[in-house]
């Protein structure tokens, strides 16, 4: 990253960091064993992992990672992952977990990563510390057959990495129908950037070699036939682990690009960042709309956060309960109870 300080404050910028106190601190010194837990998607859990093994070193502690199998978390629902992904790359320390069927309850005081934060503990500087989580993305080994492919990855002078929308911003599990509240938040909604923004910075590059990766098969479709873009390159032969390995080689193939134009909110960015050695900006900078795009999110997230809260459903269920109350025992029993006296 040559661009580390511009890094940094974009990280700060979008709340990224995440202190470990002296409480925590004290209680992690208690055990020998770290557990990295996430139930989303492949590139958050390898985020999450980093994170965990960084503080580990420093307090010379093991780590596991627990490694969700359950088949209702947006991992398969949305990111159509499967229960084995981890073997793209060599020696991770897994451990199965199947959050269906199990609590995390015994392991809930000394895991770390959960919350998909940057930890860093007191006295540390944000820059070392996005060094050292760099350092250890680059030291991760990937399967033999995956290497070879990202050895004989191309070169791009621009590499994009973009989310259209195509997944919801605002569900922790499409796919099940769970739809929850905590999960509207502010650095959620700026994972997403439209259609119509990514096609000026495609303008703005004005035609040289680029790598586009992206969520939405539709938007790539898109774009294929663009003069010098390229999108999933590929080439696999494999029945097994595809979505993960598909992945992993988008996420190289950015880190790779002379020039990364990518958010630092996605675990796609954030692992793509830690793995280049080039100069990376958001795709909002790069347009010079940051203020616009901050401004107009944030309006998005209060007003959801306003109206979506659990406080204001409850009113709304207070009063629709009242409206029953109202149509049943109000229009039907009392009007009628009057209607007869006054026949009478």
């Amino acid at each position: 990253m040559k661009n580390l300080n511009y890094i940094v404050e974009n990280f700060k910028k979008s709340n990224l960091f995440e202190k470990i106190d002296k409480n925590k601190f004290n209680s992690l010194k208690n055990y020998d064993i770290f557990y990295s837990l996430r139930f989303d998607g492949f590139g958050m859990r390898i985020f999450s992992y980093l994170n965990c093994l960084r503080i580990a070193k420093k307090l010379e502690k093991e780590v596991v990672i627990l490694w969700d199998t359950a088949r209702s978390t947006p991992a398969t629902q949305l990111h159509h992952h499967e229960h084995d992904d981890h073997v793209i790359f060599k020696d991770l320390p897994i451990k199965y977990f199947n959050s269906d069927k199990q609590s995390i309850d015994k392991y809930s005081k000394n895991i770390l990563g959960i919350t998909g934060k940057i930890l860093y503990l007191e006295n540390e500087s944000y820059e070392d510390v996005i060094k050292e989580l760099s350092k250890l993305a680059k030291n991760l080994e990937l399967n033999d057959e995956l290497n070879k492919k990202i050895q004989n990855i191309s070169e791009y002078e621009y590499g994009i990495h973009v989310r259209t929308g195509d997944i919801t911003a605002i569900t922790g599990n499409e796919g099940k129908g769970n739809y929850y509240w905590f999960a509207r938040f502010y650095v959620g909604y700026k994972k997403w950037f439209p259609e119509s923004l990514v096609f000026k910075i495609i303008k703005k590059i004005g035609g040289k070699k680029t790598y586009i990766a992206s969520s939405s098969e539709k938007f790539l479709d898109k774009i294929s036939n663009l003069k010098n873009i390229t999108t999933k390159e590929y080439n696999l032969y494999e029945k097994k682990n595809i979505a993960a390995m598909k992945l992993i080689i988008d996420i190289y193939t950015l880190s790779k690009c002379k020039h990364l134009i990518c958010t630092q909110r996605s675990a796609v960015g954030l692992l793509a960042t830690f793995l280049s050695n080039e100069n990376v900006i958001s795709p909002e900078d790069f347009l010079d709309i940051g203020e616009i795009y901050d401004e107009l999110f944030s309006v998005i997230n209060n007003q959801l956060t306003e109206s979506q809260s659990p406080g204001k459903l409850l009113k709304k269920l207070i009063y629709l309960y009242l409206s029953r109350f109202y149509n049943d025992f109000f229009q039907l029993k009392v009007k009628k109870y009057f209607k007869k006296k006054v026949k009478i």
